[in-house]
């Protein structure tokens, strides 16, 4: 029913991220194509050439697919060194920060070719809620700014704090996104902060899919903290099993704190909306960021500027 959380090791701390770059400072052929695969536009193989200095002679042939150039293209500079590498690695990330900003320049463009009703200037703070609340923008970011392969995204340390803090407090927190990579990063890092250092980490079995009170009954009277995924179809069934009003809620508290419990509950609004379930409330946050923690995946510490624009 309940199974250990796996420690998240090999994952880069949120205080630690500033010190990625001298971590990962040699890049290899397999980052360069991951790098590859978050352009937009896709095509931009003739630039990097330039930029990184290939020889006329050896670029590939426009006869092949895109993707053979690029293999072909990476063959080349793991041949030609470290140096070229590391111009490659820092070309395609420069790449990658201009395509993001050319998003953000074509919804603004767009909207200003929209007629609006005269209204105050919106701060940046709204102008960044409403890039969340365009779908197609949204899935265009998630696409982009794909996560490194073997890693998760990196929460900022403040924000995990935050949701620590009020998990402790309150026994019991649901933070919903559209991202599931991002929720996946969340039940790798506020779990195992400091202020359940001492506690079990436990994750709830999909196979079993058991509701919230069987849980709960299952759990003897020792210190936990318990994280359910609760994404698809069985995360569907299992949001039906929280409580949707104040006495159910109190009763749950009440379970949570009798068994030591603490309970993280994370979805998405597509599987809260099929469930029926309002995601309102003190111990609900909606629609928690997943641009941040993309930027500084795709990015590292050159992401700073960008990830303060959205925030």
């Amino acid at each position: 029913m309940l199974a250990d959380l796996p420690t998240p090791a090999h994952v880069a701390s949120p205080e630690t991220m500033t010190d990625r770059g001298a971590e990962d400072s040699q890049p290899t052929a397999q980052s360069i194509l991951d790098l590859f695969e978050r352009l937009s536009p896709r095509d931009q193989l003739d630039r990097l050439m330039l930029v990184v200095g290939m020889p006329f002679q050896h670029w590939p042939p426009r006869t092949l697919e895109l993707s053979h150039r690029q293999i072909k293209f990476v063959e080349w500079a793991v041949a030609a060194g470290a140096a070229v590498m590391t111009k490659l690695d820092a070309a395609l990330k420069e790449c990658i920060r201009n395509g993001i900003k050319d998003i953000r320049n074509d919804k603004k463009r767009a909207d200003k070719r929209t007629p609006h009703p005269k209204a105050p200037k919106a701060s940046m703070r709204d102008a960044a809620s409403e890039l969340r609340k365009d779908r197609v923008l949204v899935q265009s970011c998630i696409e982009t700014l794909a996560p490194a392969a073997g890693g998760l995204l990196p929460i900022a340390a403040q924000q995990t704090a935050s949701w620590a803090e009020r998990l402790h407090a309150q026994r019991l927190l649901l933070l919903s996104c559209v991202d599931p990579s991002t929720l996946s990063s969340v039940a790798r890092t506020v779990p195992f902060h400091s202020l359940f250092a001492d506690v079990e980490k436990l994750q709830v079995a999909r196979q079993d899919s058991p509701t919230v009170w069987q849980i709960l009954e299952s759990r003897r009277p020792a210190p936990g903290v318990v994280v359910a995924y609760a994404v698809g179809e069985s995360g569907e069934r299992w949001m039906r099993t929280l409580p949707t009003d104040d006495f159910d809620l109190m009763s749950l508290r009440a379970r949570l704190e009798h068994t030591l419990t603490w309970l993280l509950v994370l979805t998405t609004p597509e599987t809260a909306k099929r469930a029926h379930f309002d995601l309102q409330g003190t111990w609900i946050e909606g629609q928690i960021d997943f641009i941040g923690p993309r930027l500084r995946s795709a990015l590292g510490p050159a992401s700073g500027d960008l990830v303060a624009c959205t925030n």
